[in-house]
């Protein structure tokens, strides 16, 4: 099962998709993670690849637009990072055309990819514009889709257990749509607690309780409402 919003695909893998323009986006990979955070395992950037390839090949993928964060390390990349992320695209660049756009993580990235695509600061295509979501956006009547929040939504069970799980979050009122964390590992912000102070200068304004969220089940892609939804039901 998956959603859809204004013509945006929202697929379980965390890419969302626009059919008509056979393309995919998704952001932060924050490839580099595991060492900086001492996590042992390799083995996520790999996760995320066979994933990737996945999503491309299930939606008919032409282009992929990474909205930023590719990298994690704020400073210059070490050889590990740098290896894992010429990698990454060699793979990638043999499947799809990729736009990569530079986050608030990403220094140096154009030295990593200079010689495979081109880094930009936004992306625009039909109806659309694609940022990282860390700077104002100039547009007209354009959606934008973002990343940088890493939205997810707590959910607890009868005995109190609770699960964090990714989400798509939709601003109807300013068009625009935030994507999950590519990178499961990351640290998500739970939707409930998501102010204007916190998030992109394109969302300052926003009134975010009516902000709608989509989270990923598993295979699945659900509507829970509002945030002030969520918020209420979980008062009770």
């Amino acid at each position: 099962m998956m959603a859809t919003v204004d013509g945006i695909k929202l697929t379980s893998y965390g890419m969302a998709v626009v059919e008509e323009e056979k393309t995919g986006i998704i952001a932060d990979l924050h490839i580099g993670m595991e060492e900086i955070s001492m996590i042992t395992t390799r083995l996520q950037t790999e996760e995320m690849l066979e994933r990737l390839e996945r999503a491309i090949e299930e939606n008919n993928i032409e282009k992929l637009v990474i909205a930023g964060d590719i990298k994690h390390g704020f400073g210059k990349s070490v050889r590990q990072e740098w290896g894992e992320i010429r990698e990454f695209f060699n793979r990638l660049l043999s499947l799809v055309d990729v736009v990569v756009l530079k986050g608030n993580h990403d220094y140096y990235i154009e030295n990593i990819v200079k010689d495979r695509t081109t880094v930009l600061e936004e992306y625009r295509f039909g109806n659309y514009v694609v940022s990282h979501g860390h700077k104002e956006v100039l547009r007209g009547d354009e959606i934008l889709i973002i990343g940088n929040e890493h939205p997810v939504l707590t959910l607890k069970d009868e005995v109190g257990a609770s699960a964090r799980v990714r989400a798509y979050v939709w601003v109807g009122e300013k068009k625009v749509l935030i994507v999950p964390a590519f990178n499961p590992l990351t640290r998500g912000y739970d939707v409930r607690n998501l102010a204007s102070s916190q998030l992109s200068p394109v969302l300052k304004k926003a009134d975010m309780e009516k902000a709608e969220v989509y989270a990923i089940n598993d295979e699945e892609v659900l509507y829970f409402g509002t945030i002030g939804d969520i918020k209420r039901e979980l008062k009770r």
